[in-house]
């Protein structure tokens, strides 16, 4: 009996490797946290890899690519059930920026034999994308990245955004870990909300009203 490529899978085998290179270069106490379903509602992400000290190491949302052709990978976004999806992320990208620490994680793997093939070092094929590149969405619709893996590059198929964006490999993410370009202490986690909270959400999000974004869900206590 053969088994079709889930998200899950991808999500499961990618974050074991972060979690390890993490652990091994950066913190050893380092952990996973993974969202509810309510939570990934009000933040956009799927899982969360934190340390002690710090409320927000990285937080991603996996997508699984749709269908491939040569070295192009496509995948749908903003794809939940509102439709808005990606603006939950790109709040809660907004509001812990700078440093960067949101990002969608895009691995280049459509199938269980690519899968097999990648196992089992994985970050190899997993492409990152930070949602502050893509900007707002207020169409509630989905939308579809159109990768080219040898360029390391994305496009999005829609009207709101014409340029190639950049995308990042786990070794630059790493790094920047390492040299905590990336991740946030909780003194600067906190000073960011008391600073960002009277924020009018319609300054970058325009007239679209999304539903509130449970700030205490990025945190971890002490």
């Amino acid at each position: 009996m053969s088994f079709p490529l889930t998200e899950k899978t991808l999500e499961l085998n990618i974050l074991k490797n972060m979690l390890e290179d993490i652990q091994n270069n950066f913190s050893s106490v380092a952990y996973l946290y993974g969202f509810s379903l309510k939570h990934e509602s009000t933040t956009g992400m799927d899982a969360s890899i934190r340390v002690p000290g710090n409320p927000l190491m990285l937080a991603l949302q996996f997508k699984k690519a749709i269908k491939k052709n040569g070295q192009i990978y496509f995948f749908n976004f903003n794809n939940n059930a509102h439709r808005n999806q990606h603006n939950m992320l790109f709040i809660s990208a907004f509001l812990t920026s700078p440093p960067d620490c949101v990002f969608y994680a895009l691995p280049t793997i459509a199938d269980m034999n690519e899968l097999s093939k990648s196992s089992p070092n994985f970050l190899g094929n997993t492409l990152l994308l930070n949602p502050l590149d893509v900007g707002q969405i207020n169409d509630q619709q989905v939308h579809l990245i159109i990768l080219d893996k040898a360029l390391r590059t994305c496009s999005i198929l829609s009207e709101f955004v014409k340029r190639d964006i950049k995308l990042h490999s786990w070794e630059e993410i790493s790094e920047s870990i390492r040299k905590e370009k990336i991740g946030m202490r909780v003194y600067s986690f906190l000073d960011k909300i008391r600073s960002e909270r009277k924020l009018n959400e319609e300054i970058f999000l325009g007239k679209e009203r999304p539903s509130r974004v449970y700030l205490r869900s990025l945190m971890m206590p002490i």
